[in-house]
């Protein structure tokens, strides 16, 4: 289920396995918002432990 940000909320905290696809959540256009991957960063993601990532800051933006 995909939950957006609350109008009354500037930001929030969200966890690593809450996080999905702009496709799989519904948003239209979703190809539109994706970039070039890179690779060594991926790979350094992969090789590092997960439970040690900070948590992420989403920000709700009009900016695209």
């Amino acid at each position: 289920m995909v939950q957006l940000l609350q109008e009354d909320r500037e930001d929030f905290v969200v966890k690593m396995s809450d996080l999905c696809a702009l496709e799989d959540a519904g948003i239209e256009d979703a190809h539109l918002a994706r970039r070039p991957i890179d690779r060594e960063h991926v790979i350094s993601l992969l090789l590092s432990d997960a439970r040690k990532w900070p948590p992420i800051l989403v920000t709700k933006t009009d900016l695209g």
